[in-house]
């Protein structure tokens, strides 16, 4: 049977720069290489595939349109985890219907980052 493997790279897609001092750690302890990117940089990882975490403060409409940029392409694996405001059930559900691998409320998100991030390195979002 033919295992997903999940490439072993990892990019924070958002205008938090608090946020991304937090993840570098726990990335870092995961052995997985992780960058802090802007959408303009879609392009250039596009192929490469990896975890995307991507916060929904850049707004839901263009978090939806990455979500189906890396979609289009399926040779590239992605797992994209949406990290978002709990009380934007509509966002966050826009976000399920675009096909994101994993929604969380950024308060669980940093509670339970450790959890998340091995579950989404292992492949099992």
């Amino acid at each position: 049977m033919f295992e997903m493997v999940v490439p072993r790279r990892a990019y924070f897609l958002s205008a938090s720069l608090l946020l991304p001092s937090r993840i570098e750690p726990v990335m870092r302890a995961a052995e997985v290489p992780f960058r802090r990117i802007q959408p303009a940089d879609l392009l250039e990882i596009r192929a490469a595939g990896g975890i995307l975490l991507l916060d929904l403060d850049i707004g839901v409409e263009e978090a939806r349109a990455i979500i189906r940029q890396l979609r289009d392409d399926p040779a590239p694996v992605w797992r994209v985890c949406v990290i978002g405001s709990h009380v934007d059930r509509e966002g966050l559900q826009a976000m399920r219907e675009a096909g994101a691998d994993r929604i969380v409320s950024r308060s669980h998100f940093v509670t339970h980052m450790q959890v998340i991030i091995n579950e989404l390195v292992m492949g099992c979002a």
